[in-house]
């Protein structure tokens, strides 16, 4: 139905300020022998990455001497480090017997997209060492278009820096059969580690070497893993614990409308006893609580990428300590999956945790006892406890000899790698930039363009700090009653690299009304609390109590 072409200089964009982003055109050609009408093409590309536009509207295509194309442009959007460089094109249609069809096909981006070459780090925190039983080969050799800063150097050292911030440095040991991958956040060693993979077993297929395989013999860094887990589930929580606050507030507010109302509608003037200060403390402390709950859905988005990016590490690895096959991997990876949802009924450790315990329960039972495991409920946990613990138990059991076989699994192909390695940039002296043509006319040459005004990047130094994983969130009230939420704890994860330098939310206990004029009359709105509650159990029936504590 239609084939997507990248450019073939696109790849080898160079930064030439720090404030440009470097962008690649993919020309998207759609082909039918039949004539078809009002079609459809939508593009998808993952979280950072954005395109310049993402739906393309066709009245009639069905020339095959003439095909219909459309150039889209790919750039990171966002200080986030991605967890996939996998985009999609899907095209829909009516055939002319009208029955609806769909279309589908994806395709990689490079890695120059996200980040640009940096001289190699010597320490590190993270650290994952990969084995293969060939001799090792130049860096210089697999990674030919990201050299920069790195050309002509011996090629057993090699930096990459996102343009989000983090750096990846790539060894390959001089002695023995290993690539060492460092850096100081874990999620951002996902991309590097799969390119190098990918580029490893490109490179020995293409000069004829045969029986090449990487293998990981390390240890696992689950603990690292679990402090993206622990993190992703407090900004859950969070998120939870806000709606709650807001819809208390709400209810209070609409409480306090109502008997204004009926003070305004009484046709004895009485004194309004403060209810309009109260009124009005309660509609800033609604405006900051969304402000909060936006605030922390960001910070959750970008979370989740990282947690992607952390469980396909975790999975890559497993895969190669313990030599799975095609099959096993994906009942790996529909386990342990990469689909973080932001926005959904069902969140991604409760999910994680009941897919697990039933590999634990079947596959990797080990006495009849394992199989009589009871599954959790598919509701957010109280605690990551359970599920840390089972993930633990999953990487023993496999360590100790155990496979993921499910009897009626249909076989899985055998995944091979692209054999593709880009080729060494030319370095040639700067041309001036040529004149803007029109799409029909534009070569597939590679363009560098700064971020759209109407869809701006946050700044490098708010989403890496050394604040905390959190920043400051605004501090939460007492939780309502009849919630089942347990209390937020202040202790976070280390692992995950700090997204936030300082929250600028007001704070909802200590707010307090600037008008001068009304200081010493205005009461404070937490010992309100016992009667608003009084109010919001007995509905329209308020009770006198609380205008009397509002006096």
């Amino acid at each position: 139905m239609f084939s997507c072409l990248c450019s073939q200089h696109a790849s080898n964009v160079q930064l030439e300020e720090e404030d440009s982003v470097p962008s690649i055109t993919v020309k998207v050609t759609l082909k039918s022998k039949l004539g078809l009408q009002n079609v459809r093409l939508s593009v998808f590309s993952p979280f950072p990455i954005a395109v310049n536009q993402d739906t393309f509207t066709f009245p009639i295509i069905g020339d095959m001497s003439n095909p219909t194309q459309s150039l889209v442009s790919f750039f990171q959007r966002g200080n986030s480090v991605p967890s996939s460089l996998t985009a999609e094109a899907s095209v829909t249609y009516t055939t002319p017997s009208g029955a609806p069809r769909i279309a589908q096909t994806q395709f990689d981006l490079p890695l120059q997209l996200i980040c640009k070459a940096c001289l190699p780090v010597k320490t590190a925190v993270h650290k994952i060492t990969i084995d293969t039983n060939k001799a090792p080969v130049n860096l210089n050799d697999l990674f030919p278009d990201l050299l920069g800063e790195n050309a002509g150097g011996p090629g057993n050292a090699l930096g990459f820096q996102f343009f989000s911030g983090p750096k990846v440095t790539v060894l390959a040991s001089k002695t023995s059969q290993r690539y060492r991958l460092q850096s100081d956040t874990l999620e951002a060693m996902w991309l590097i580690l799969k390119s190098l993979i990918d580029r490893l077993y490109a490179y020995h297929q293409s000069i004829g070497a045969k029986g090449f395989k990487c293998s990981f013999q390390g240890a696992m860094p689950l603990q690292e893993y679990f402090d993206t887990i622990d993190l992703h589930y407090e900004l859950r929580m969070n998120a939870e614990r806000y709606r709650e606050l807001l819809a208390q507030r709400a209810s209070q507010f609409r409480a306090i409308q109502r008997r204004l109302l009926t003070r305004f509608k009484d046709k004895t003037p009485a004194p309004l006893q403060n209810l309009d200060t109260l009124l009005d403390g309660t509609y800033r402390q609604i405006l900051a609580l969304a402000e909060a709950i936006e605030e922390n859905r960001q910070k959750l988005v970008i979370c989740s990428v990282s947690l992607s990016a952390a469980t396909k590490i975790i999975t890559k690895l497993i895969e190669l300590a313990h030599s799975l096959n095609p099959k096993e991997c994906k009942v790996l990876e529909s386990a342990l999956s990469p689909n973080v949802i932001v926005d959904g009924q069902q969140g991604w450790e409760e999910s994680t945790d009941a897919a697990v315990t039933h590999l634990l329960r079947t596959c990797l039972a080990k006495t009849a006892k394992d199989q009589t495991i009871n599954p959790s409920p598919l509701q957010l946990p109280r605690e990551t406890t359970k599920i840390k613990k089972h993930i633990t138990i999953l990487c023993d059991r496999l360590s100790k000899g155990g496979r993921l076989e499910i009897e009626g699994l249909p076989e899985v192909p055998e995944d091979k790698p692209k054999l593709h390695i880009p080729a060494r940039p030319i370095h040639q002296p700067k041309a001036a930039a040529p004149p803007v043509e029109s799409p029909r006319d534009m070569g597939m040459t590679p363009r560098q363009e700064p971020i759209p005004e109407e869809m701006p990047a946050p700044p490098q130094d708010t989403l890496y700090s050394e604040k905390g994983p959190l920043g400051e969130l605004p501090p939460l009230a007492a939780a309502p009653k009849g919630s089942s939420l347990p209390p937020l704890t202040s202790k976070l994860g280390t692992g995950l690299s700090a997204m936030t330098s300082k929250s600028t939310l007001p704070d909802l206990k200590n707010e307090r009304v600037e008008d001068k004029s009304l200081e010493g009359t205005v009461p404070d709105l937490d010992e309100l609390t016992a009667g608003i509650d009084s109010v919001l159990s007995n509905g329209n029936k308020e009770p006198e109590s609380v205008y009397s504590m509002a006096s």
